[in-house]
């Protein structure tokens, strides 16, 4: 491509991490990744897919997210993001993490977006390249945590950092 100047778009990850600190602006941050979710149905290379939270501000963040997806409109997975998801989420569910937005229909169909919180960063729903309306949000102690476990992942193109201290960030 660039020895004829041709341009090009590639989709080369799908598990981007976002890390939200302690003094973050919570809105703010709310408000990026439901639209991450919602952008191309959630199924671009740079989609937040992996949400890193203070424990200091994790409840109130897991707040404001799940009432900010109330107001969403309800995603209907394909059948191949649902035959590769289904088995992910089933798995972390039985580890304990919750669905703070989506289902998993009575019938196998899942609903999005999904959100699921409490999950350990051992999952291997944190380590997929998954193209779907989906985030896994992992409380974490301090930013020493949230980098170890971000770069856990060998998929991601991008990460973003919510914070109020650029120095920190």
């Amino acid at each position: 491509l660039a020895p004829r100047s041709i341009p090009s778009a590639m989709e080369l990850s799908g598990c981007d991490a976002v890390i939200i600190r302690a003094d973050a602006d919570l809105e703010l941050a709310v408000r990026a990744l439901v639209f991450g979710l919602r952008l191309n149905s959630g199924q671009t290379c740079i989609a937040p897919r992996r949400v890193f939270v203070s424990r200091a501000v994790a409840t109130e963040f897991e707040g404001r997210l799940t009432q900010a997806l109330c107001d969403q409109w309800p995603l209907p997975l394909s059948p191949a993001q649902r035959e590769r998801l289904s088995p992910l989420l089933q798995h972390a569910l039985a580890q304990g993490a919750h669905f703070l937005s989506g289902k998993i229909q009575p019938g196998g169909d899942i609903i999005g977006p999904v959100v699921i919180a409490g999950a350990k960063p051992s999952l291997p729903l944190l380590r997929e390249d998954i193209f779907a309306p989906l985030l896994t949000v992992v409380t974490v102690a301090d930013d020493v945590e949230a980098m170890a476990f971000a770069n856990e992942c060998p998929y991601a193109l991008g990460a973003t950092i919510f914070t109020r201290d650029e120095r920190a960030a």
